[in-house]
């Protein structure tokens, strides 16, 4: 039997539509995205797309994961708290080039964003502090979490051992450019937007 091959937009919109329905998150079809709004974060599901996909030889997708606070700004770049990029195991992308495919992809993206995503949606609705904790002790690397946010949220006394840890593994590299950083330097990414490094920092813990 023939496999049957899909558009690249027929197969992006059913697979993002069926988990948006799945999850009960909103799809913004204009962004490729999935959204929910918990309290004052949202949750965005983002889908990229391949630049080499092409009808009838490959579509693939890779997901990622972000959790925004716009206390912290308007733009993405400046309010995200944590992020998580989702992939197949052993692969760089997810296949959904036929209908067969796809229909893997859905089941195995259902199984992980509902333990990993919609469960800690979850927990942000049932409690929102105790579920940024669990963020910063079971989940810190993994998502990506910034220390700011759980400062603020917690207050800086729970961060300290992390900043500790954190400052420990900073590269002889990493620790000449937090010089340079102090002496006026804006020349690496990490110098002009939030992140964990320009936090520990900017508040003199190093």
């Amino acid at each position: 039997m023939d496999e049957r091959y899909l558009t690249i937009n027929d197969a992006e919109t059913t697979l993002i539509s069926s988990l948006a329905n799945e999850l009960d998150f909103k799809y913004l079809k204009s962004q490729k995205c999935l959204k929910k709004t918990v309290k004052k974060l949202d949750f965005i599901l983002n889908f990229y797309s391949c630049k080499w996909n092409k009808v009838g030889d490959r579509i693939e997708v890779n997901v990622g994961f972000h959790i925004y606070n716009k206390n912290y700004g308007k733009i993405p770049v400046d309010s995200v708290v944590a992020s998580k990029m989702i992939k197949p195991k052993d692969k760089e992308w997810f296949d959904i080039t036929t209908e067969e495919k796809l229909n893997e992809v859905f089941a195995e993206l259902r199984k992980v964003l509902n333990v990993e995503i919609k469960s800690l949606c979850s927990m942000f609705e049932k409690n929102y502090n105790e579920a940024v904790e669990y963020l910063f002790n079971e989940k810190f690397d993994e998502f990506n979490v910034h220390l700011d946010y759980i400062a603020d949220t917690l207050g800086k006394d729970i961060i300290q051992n992390k900043v500790k840890q954190i400052s420990d593994s900073f590269s002889a590299d990493i620790i000449n450019q937090i010089e340079e950083y102090k002496n006026g330097a804006r020349n690496k990414m990490w110098m002009l937007n939030r992140n964990n490094i320009k936090y520990i920092v900017d508040n003199n813990y190093i």
